[in-house]
């Protein structure tokens, strides 16, 4: 860790000095599994769903581009912000 002005802090009784994750460009998930991807403020250029293929996220605020979820298990995507008001079922035939 550090502090306001970037030194070295030592924590007393941890093994951690310092965590730099200033040049993060890509972040490699392949082995993961995701319990839960919420959607809401990020923005998502290319998902692949029931093969579970992420190509490219953008985290806005943050640096990473590229997050790999080739093999990744997706559980639930929540939404929390699409609200569904209105269903038009006129075509259909029942």
């Amino acid at each position: 860790m550090s502090d306001e002005k970037g030194r070295e802090v030592d924590i007393p009784g941890t093994k951690v000095r310092e965590v730099d994750m200033s040049s993060v460009k890509e972040v490699d998930m392949s082995s993961a599994q995701a319990s839960e991807a919420v959607t809401s403020s990020t923005k998502v250029r290319e998902v692949g769903m029931f093969g579970a293929k992420v190509r490219e996220v953008f985290i806005p605020g943050t640096k990473a581009r590229e997050v790999d979820m080739s093999s990744a298990t997706v559980i639930e995507i929540g939404m929390s912000r699409e609200k569904i008001s209105e269903v038009d079922m006129s075509g259909t035939k029942v």
